[in-house]
């Protein structure tokens, strides 16, 4: 996909980190922007400081609720007649041990950073397909799509099926000769603030409360390095090019070649 502007993009997550920067750079390319996000406060002024979009609709949206990503793809489909862009980037992280995780654990990250996909994907393609147009998928993945961290794996498990689901998703939709191309998204650490997301989780799927130490221990990490910008730009340039894999910080690559070694040897 190569023309951005007039065109019409959706992105969830769009109200703080990597969706809100999205957001920002494709305003800054003229198009028409639905976006959506579990937290209207942050959307709100994430809307309010993106004065080069062509239009902008907001609307709070539960990724984890079928229904909910129905409803949004209705609403930008009636209010544009069409979406050439989907950003499924909602996400969400806990920092625990596989044996400490609980239930409601699994079934809130899961909800949000698999479910949140797979309800993307099947609320919005067949439209975009039907349409004729030219578009484009985009799925935020991560580098914890390649590797597997200790306390992380409830996080990375999400991640592993996202890069999955993309490329299957591709596959099938050049065997089926749409005009639809896929990327996912893989960054490396980012200085945004997923390690709090906690913070809007749901009461029904409690956890033991909130904690900001991790969110604080990467800070620590992350000042001066890769930012939502970068990996925003790093999105629009797959996209342009037609990339299945993106990966904002390639020199953590080598991580994923390490791993792979291992795997072979």
């Amino acid at each position: 996909m190569q023309d951005f502007a007039g065109r019409v993009a959706v992105v969830t997550g769009a109200g703080s980190g990597i969706g809100r920067a999205y957001a920002e750079a494709l305003a800054g390319l003229d198009m028409h922007l639905v976006l959506a996000d579990i937290d209207p406060a942050s959307l709100d002024g994430a809307a309010v400081a993106l004065p080069g979009a062509r239009s902008i609709t907001t609307t709070a949206v539960d990724v984890s609720d079928a229904a909910a990503v129905e409803a949004l793809a209705a609403l930008a489909y009636d209010r544009h007649g069409a979406v050439h862009l989907l950003c499924n980037n909602a996400g969400v992280s806990v920092t625990r041990r596989i044996l400490d995780a609980t239930v409601e654990d699994w079934q809130w990250l899961l909800g949000v950073n698999l479910w949140g996909v797979i309800h993307g994907v099947r609320a919005f393609v067949p439209r975009m397909i039907a349409g004729g147009d030219e578009g484009h998928v985009v799925n935020t993945a991560s580098i914890a799509s390649w590797l597997v961290v200790p306390s992380y794996g409830v996080y990375a498990a999400s991640k592993h099926a996202v890069a999955a689901i993309t490329d299957a998703l591709a596959a099938e939709l050049t065997a089926d000769g749409a005009r639809i191309g896929v990327t996912a998204v893989c960054p490396s650490l980012v200085r945004t603030r997923l390690f709090s997301s906690e913070r809007n989780r749901p009461e029904v799927l409690a956890g033991s409360g909130f904690d900001d130490t991790e969110q604080r221990r990467v800070d620590d990490i992350t000042e001066g390095i890769q930012t939502p910008a970068d990996v925003a730009a790093t999105m629009i340039d797959a996209v342009r090019a037609g990339e299945l894999w993106a990966f904002p910080n390639r020199e953590r690559l080598d991580l994923v070649r390490d791993r792979y070694a291992t795997i072979l040897s």
